[in-house]
């Protein structure tokens, strides 16, 4: 049901491996931004890393919410269609 998004589902899922062992590339960043509260961040406010049992590097926790969907400026997360529809894609499928 591709219907009237903006982004197409193979590049929400791309996306997706964002969120996971990324705390390099968000660091890497000045802003991030959460699919689940759907804020844009400075990354120097994120506080909390979490460890992943992949032994990989860790992910970031968003400052608002808390929640490990935290992608970096290298996804259009200024674009607030695109937060919103990864959030409906990935919360509500």
């Amino acid at each position: 049901m591709e219907s009237n998004r903006k982004y197409s589902e193979e590049f929400l899922i791309k996306c997706f491996e964002g969120c996971v062992n990324n705390k390099t590339e968000i660091l890497n960043g000045e802003i991030c931004g959460c699919y689940n509260c759907l804020k844009v961040s400075q990354t120097k406010d994120i506080v909390e890393w979490i460890s992943e049992p992949n032994g990989k590097e860790d992910s970031a926790a968003c400052p608002n919410c808390t929640f490990d969907s935290v992608l970096s400026s290298n996804y259009p997360i200024q674009d607030a269609e695109f937060l919103k529809e990864m959030s409906e894609f990935h919360f509500e499928s």
